[in-house]
């Protein structure tokens, strides 16, 4: 069985989706979340492929078979794949109204994240989290980033 997790915006992204049909059309499992926080490959919970530079994946890869480097790792794709949203399935809206890619940009904002920072972690366009973040400041009540962060705060978005 296999199974990848990618980033929210890949579904946007026509060679993505076509991988994702073929790869679940063949029995497959895909889901999605606001950022990978690693990209790897683990091979029968035996191996792990890691980046050996996580901000420049074309420097190479490391195998890495220590086992407990690869429970590590095994926990952590466990972890994001719990939370990921099934491919073929919308993102669910929280209680407050928020889809996880927006709660994951009102935390990346309120720990000091620039939105160019945002755009590459979220893998969207430095427009997109412009405009994003536009409309959840509207829907706080918002003039500035400032007052959005301590809004979301105070109703407990972040």
């Amino acid at each position: 069985m296999i199974r990848a997790i990618c980033r929210d915006s890949f579904r946007n992204d026509a060679d993505t989706l076509a991988y994702a049909q073929w790869m679940t059309g063949l029995g497959g499992f895909m889901r999605t979340v606001p950022t990978v926080p690693l990209q790897m490959i683990v091979i029968d919970r035996k191996v792990v492929v890691l980046p050996l530079d996580p901000g420049d994946p074309r420097a190479g890869a490391l195998e890495v078979r220590n086992a407990s480097m690869v429970a590590v790792a095994c926990a952590l794709f466990e972890q994001v794949w719990s939370v990921g949203t099934p491919f073929g399935e919308a993102p669910q809206v929280d209680d407050k109204g928020c889809t996880p890619e927006e709660t994951t940009l009102l935390r990346m904002i309120s720990q000091g994240d620039t939105d160019e920072a945002a755009a590459r972690k979220l893998g969207v366009s430095l427009r997109t989290v412009r405009r994003r973040m536009a409309e959840l400041m509207d829907r706080l009540g918002a003039s500035s980033r400032f007052q959005a962060g301590v809004n979301a705060a105070r109703r407990g978005w972040i």
